[in-house]
């Protein structure tokens, strides 16, 4: 059913017979395993009373048909029941194998991909497309073609996730050609054209949607304009540093980042450990994730001589990195919020915020999916033997999980005091003087918290006292 309709066994086609006895055939796979009624099977094809004679003659055809091929047509009390398996039916297998893809997304997308792979090859033309869908129940009939559509859509996702654009180019360019006012298809194949290099290609795209879309009085929306902009500037802005050189070590608190499901993973560790670097091997290391771009806001929380940034300072530094010209950058920090969502959405792009202290307060915007920042957090007064710490901070609806600190800390001052190895999970170990009086190397980490920036809500944890690196990324 799902293209023209057909049955086949043993690799043998079955005659469906004439029109009339495809349409009473189409209603009872409608009703597959549910008894129909010779009045309703009248109603539906013909309209009319009078032909309720012409039922049975059908039914005998089509039971002749498709003797000894497992389907059978059985006369119950309540009407005509089409005995057919789950496994028989093209539109039941692929409602399975998207059912199937989806529980496998999340934890292994590789299958995921093959079997929505499998299920958008069912599909050799339109829904019943050589049927009058009117002689077969009109309206009441539910088409399949727009789950045909989230699969085909999320089947690119996934390839372009993996790294195979060029498939996801090819399977999405006829539909865009059949149908560009799709938005969701233009966006993926654009992306597609431009991880392949194709510029030129990518532009006419957009410049075909947006006709097409012109025709049903509707503008681009912020994905294809933001996808417009970099297939005309080019490569996307990327401000990462070099990579540490010879970097070495840390294979698992690596391993961490790169695996993690999370939208924010934060590092925790003491000055000079190399949390930063860390970040920047890491964020180099997902840069193919992250086709869009690559950012680096420096907040100078423990810069010396230099003012701690701002939330205004940071989205400033942003924003320009993203192109916005320094003049339309909007003065008051819930407008500038505002625009470096939209500027965002649609995009993969990764967001490293770098050295923040004091009462500084990073959020990430809940309105666009996967992000994943991930934050060291440094005790200006303790030194190694402090190890380096990974976390994940959970998406805007759960709660936060935070790894508990190991190990302990030594504290400088002059009368060298030693410290207590205690820790508690999200917070310091206390550093504790043992001359003259008891001092405290650190302060609690406040905890992580969920607020609103105007209508859009948004995650944010307060880092006092620390400085901080944090990689994050945002897609819609």
């Amino acid at each position: 059913m799902l293209g023209p309709l057909e049955a086949w066994h043993d690799d043998a086609p079955v005659p469906l017979g004439d029109q009339q006895q495809r349409f009473v055939l189409v209603v009872l796979l409608l009703h597959a395993n549910k008894p129909v009624s010779p009045d309703r099977l009248t109603e539906i094809v013909w309209g009319d009373p009078a032909r309720r004679d012409l039922v049975r003659s059908y039914i005998n055809r089509l039971r002749q048909a498709f003797r000894d091929t497992g389907v059978s047509i059985e006369t119950t009390p309540t009407g005509y029941l089409l005995h057919v398996g789950q496994d028989q039916l093209d539109t039941a297998t692929f409602d399975r194998l998207r059912a199937e893809a989806e529980a496998a997304r999340a934890d292994d997308p590789r299958r995921a991909i093959d079997l929505l792979r499998a299920a958008v090859g069912l599909w050799r033309g339109g829904f019943i497309e050589d049927i009058d869908i009117d002689r077969v129940g009109g309206t009441d009939v539910i088409s399949p073609e727009p789950a045909f559509y989230d699969a085909l859509g999320d089947l690119a996702e996934l390839e372009l996730a993996s790294g195979d654009h060029r498939s996801a180019r090819d399977r999405l360019r006829p539909r865009v050609q059949a149908d560009p006012a799709r938005q969701r298809f233009a966006e993926l194949l654009m992306r597609a054209l431009l991880v392949n290099g194709d510029r030129v290609e990518a532009i006419r795209v957009f410049d075909r949607t947006r006709e097409a879309l012109a025709d049903l009085d509707i503008a681009p929306g912020p994905a294809l304009r933001n996808l417009k902009a970099r297939a005309e500037q080019g490569e996307p802005p990327s401000s990462l540093p070099s990579r540490p050189g010879a970097f070495t070590g840390r294979a698992m608190e690596l391993a961490a980042i790169e695996t993690s499901t999370g939208r924010a993973v934060w590092v925790s560790g003491p000055p000079g450990v190399g949390k930063t670097g860390l970040a920047i091997e890491v964020a180099h290391r997902l840069r193919d994730r992250f086709p869009d771009g690559q950012l680096l806001a420096r907040l100078n929380g423990f810069t010396p001589g230099m003012p701690a940034a701002t939330v205004g300072d940071a989205l400033t530094q942003l924003l320009v990195e993203l192109g916005v010209p320094a003049e339309q950058v909007p003065a008051t920090v819930g407008r500038k919020a505002s625009l470096y969502q939209t500027t965002l959405v649609g995009t993969r792009t990764l967001v490293v915020l770098d050295n923040a202290a004091g009462g500084w307060v990073t959020r990430t915007p809940a309105s666009t999916s996967g992000s994943r920042p991930c934050h060291p957090r440094t005790r200006p007064r303790c030194s190694t033997p402090w190890p380096t710490r990974v976390a994940w901070v959970a998406g805007p609806t759960t709660s936060p999980r935070w790894s508990s600190d190991a190990g302990t800390c030594r504290c400088r001052s002059r009368s060298r005091p030693r410290c207590s190895p205690g820790t508690t999970s999200g917070r310091s170990p206390t550093c504790a003087g043992s001359s003259r009086r008891t001092r405290r190397g650190t302060r609690p980490a406040p905890p992580p918290s969920v607020s609103r920036m105007g209508s859009s809500p948004i995650r944010s944890a307060t880092c006092s006292g620390y400085s901080a690196t944090f990689p994050g990324r945002t897609s819609t």
